[in-house]
């Protein structure tokens, strides 16, 4: 019915038959999609074994430790030819088993934060048909900072707390060495969300069992979308301006312990939709076309008027701009920043 544009809410297609004996990925299914290729993205395919509550990664025919050091050695090889800047706007194409636990994404997407890169594409099935949904990671500058006021009652450091929250985190990297200045430089020239703080966060929670809750509500996935586009509708009142950060609408993907992969997938699939109904209302009301029949300049400008901004914090994370906002009452956007 109707297609994503590139870099939002895209669904690929591969004639490789490989993947798909590889990693039983999740089923996903929407009105929104569109076949494109993928072929400059970040491999990663994870493995899991239930009966040993085990996951690895794949790695030129080797099953490597589900670990930090592997994300980043899998990154390197694949980035070796490209300079810092160009290696962050890579996407980081996942290829994640249904029963996974959805815990050990969000190690993976920690890990994605601590290097920089702007995007998760995370493969799933519809029909025979292999595409993706693609994340926007938000990114967290303050994560040392917030890790260390996580540990701050019982006296552990900053890895500590992150190893406790993402047991297969090995590093964090705070030194000045001369590859994180150079990340950090290159940061400064990518534009994204690295400036927005949450100034609250609107949670939906996906519990043990799949079910959603919103605003203290079990609800299907497919009601959550509708409700989500409403929620839009009245946060930023259909303008066409672009919005202010400090009036933007964030929502907060929150998992409880156990959460299946295929259900945390189900769940970020209604979320975006929800977007994506919203900027289809935009475009209607304002150019008499859909949202994906706009030239893509104004596509682009309709999102900014309400950004996609799904974040999945960890509790640390959380805990941290919490504590920056509590006292913010009445002070000015750059106090907070």
């Amino acid at each position: 019915m109707f297609k994503f544009l590139s870099l939002c809410f895209v669904f690929i297609f591969w004639s490789s038959a490989v993947i798909a004996q590889t990693v039983n990925v999740p089923t996903v299914s929407s009105q929104y999609f569109n076949l494109k290729n993928d072929n400059s993205a970040i491999k990663i395919y994870i493995q899991y074994e239930a009966s040993a509550n085990k996951a690895t990664i794949l790695w030129e025919g080797k099953a490597l430790d589900f670990s930090q050091t592997t994300w980043q050695q899998c990154r390197a090889n694949q980035t070796q030819k490209l300079k810092h800047e160009l290696a962050n706007q890579v996407p980081v194409q996942v290829h994640a088993p249904k029963d996974m636990p959805a815990a050990l994404l969000l190690d993976l997407y920690s890990w994605v934060q601590l290097s920089g890169n702007k995007y998760l594409h995370l493969v799933g099935r519809e029909g025979s048909q292999m595409h993706y949904i693609s994340l926007p990671v938000m990114p967290f500058r303050k994560q040392e900072a917030a890790y260390m006021a996580f540990a701050k009652g019982d006296g552990k450091a900053a890895l500590a707390a992150a190893n406790k929250l993402h047991p297969n985190t090995t590093t964090i990297k705070s030194e000045q060495t001369e590859e994180v200045l150079a990340l950090a430089e290159a940061r400064k020239k990518i534009k994204r969300a690295s400036e927005y703080i949450p100034t609250e966060l609107h949670y939906v929670f996906v519990q043990a069992d799949g079910t959603l809750k919103y605003k203290g509500d079990v609800v299907n996935p497919m009601v959550l979308g509708s409700m989500i586009q409403g929620d839009l509708a009245a946060a930023y009142e259909g303008a066409t301006t672009e919005a202010a950060a400090r009036n933007y609408h964030w929502i907060q993907l929150q998992l409880f312990p156990k959460v299946s992969y295929q259900d945390y997938l189900t769940a970020l699939v209604a979320l975006q939709e929800g977007f994506y109904l919203y900027w289809d209302e935009l475009a209607f009301t304002n150019y008499e076309k859909s949202y994906l029949e706009l030239e893509s300049l104004k596509a682009v400008h309709l999102q900014g008027t309400s950004p996609m901004l799904i974040t999945q914090y960890d509790v640390a994370q959380v805990q941290y701009w919490q504590n920056k906002l509590a006292p913010w009452k009445g002070k000015t956007w750059a106090v907070v920043d």
